[in-house]
């Protein structure tokens, strides 16, 4: 069984190279002035799988958490990029068999079938568009530019590819980094919501990477818990920000203990540091994923 990449950041650095070459695939098709065609397939393919990884890596993380005898076996699982969208499915299905049960008000798929046909479908088609929509502006700005400053069409087309190689690999880094956290959460989210899993694993636990790197209102919401249901998720959860490395943590019952959220008779107690605190503007929302499939 191949080995798969353990956490979103690590899928986004393994797919990275082909994000960005599918980036630079439909400016080249918009500077030659033609018809993206294959361009756009391959960007939305690149686009939805990750996404819809991203989204089961989140589930996975659930159900490791969920299953305590599992949690230490699940992060030793090395990290290996070079591995097919399948083959990756397949090394999380192996690990978590319950995301390939079919539950029946999801109309007999299995929950992994449910999670691609969404990210497929929904997310990852409409950023492909939004994503080829902005290259796409983006290389004809730098025609018009090229020309303006007295550069033939032909010449500025040549140079395209080297004009916009710094651009490509930033907004493929800042774009897709954001939505695949925002993949990984909504899979978090919808995994959590199972009833059997709440049982053992009640709290959701929000968590900064406390660098320096770490934006001020990112860093004031560490500390965050609450159960899955509560109304704070609404205003901080994950990505809370572009680019955010922070996450939300599923708690179980004896780490909920240990970090003192829960009392002895196992009444659950809700932390919120620095309530006025909150996302980046347009972010904190908890996101909505394919559902408690």
């Amino acid at each position: 069984m191949p080995r798969v990449p353990t956490s979103a950041t690590s899928l986004y650095d393994s797919k990275a190279p082909a994000l960005t070459a599918a980036v630079q695939d439909v400016i080249a098709a918009a500077a030659r002035g033609g018809d993206s065609g294959g361009a756009f397939d391959r960007l939305h393919e690149s686009i939805w799988q990750v996404l819809a990884l991203g989204d089961l890596m989140g589930r996975a993380r659930v159900l490791s958490v969920a299953d305590e005898a599992s949690i230490e076996a699940a992060e030793a699982v090395p990290m290996f990029g070079g591995v097919t969208f399948q083959q990756a499915v397949d090394a999380i299905i192996e690990r978590n068999p319950l995301l390939a049960q079919a539950p029946d008000f999801v109309g007999g798929k299995p929950r992994f079938v449910q999670v691609q046909e969404f990210y497929r479908d929904g997310p990852g088609f409409a950023l492909a568009k939004s994503t080829e929509l902005k290259v796409t502006r983006r290389a004809q700005a730098i025609i018009e530019r090229a020309m303006s400053d007295g550069m033939e069409s032909r010449d500025a087309i040549d140079q395209i590819a080297a004009l916009s190689e710094d651009f490509s690999t930033a907004y493929a880094e800042n774009v897709f980094r954001t939505n695949l956290n925002t993949a990984s959460t909504a899979g978090t989210f919808d995994m959590a919501s199972d009833p059997v899993v709440r049982v053992v694993a009640p709290l959701m636990h929000y968590s900064a990477t406390k660098d320096v790197s770490t934006r001020k209102n990112h860093l004031a919401m560490h500390g965050t818990a609450a159960p899955v249901e509560h109304a704070i998720w609404n205003e901080r959860s994950t990505p809370a920000g572009y680019a955010c490395r922070c996450t939300l943590d599923l708690l179980t019952k004896p780490m909920a203990r240990r970090m003192g959220l829960m009392t002895e008779d196992g009444r659950l107690i809700v932390r919120i540091p620095n309530p006025g605190v909150r996302a980046d503007p347009g972010f904190g929302t908890r996101p909505v994923g394919a559902g408690a499939v």
